[in-house]
């Protein structure tokens, strides 16, 4: 049953991942996705694996919130995607740290 649980959310934080136009509410939700991916692990007793997964994502989790960070603040506070004007140093940094969750 908890199986299946978090099943079910790793595929509804994805899918609302990719309908969302905020960009802090789309790196939120890769978390919700990642800590689902936890709890498989954990039902299945690969702990060391789970616990190096909420390492590793936590410290990519925080580099990402950084750059979008310094993202919005460099377009005048706005966090939609439609607004936002990237350049290739964001977006190299942005895509490296997506890969990584």
């Amino acid at each position: 049953l908890f199986l299946l649980y978090s099943f079910l959310n790793i595929i509804f934080f994805s899918f609302f991942a990719l309908i969302y136009y905020d960009l802090k509410k789309i790196i939120a939700s890769s978390t919700g996705s990642q800590m689902s991916y936890i709890f498989y692990f954990l039902m299945f007793g690969f702990i060391i694996n789970s616990f190096l997964l909420l390492v590793i994502h936590a410290f990519f989790k925080s580099l990402l919130f950084m750059i979008a960070g310094i993202l919005i603040v460099f377009n005048h506070n706005y966090q939609d995607l439609r607004f936002l004007k990237f350049n290739f140093f964001f977006f190299v940094l942005i895509f490296f740290c997506s890969l990584c969750l």
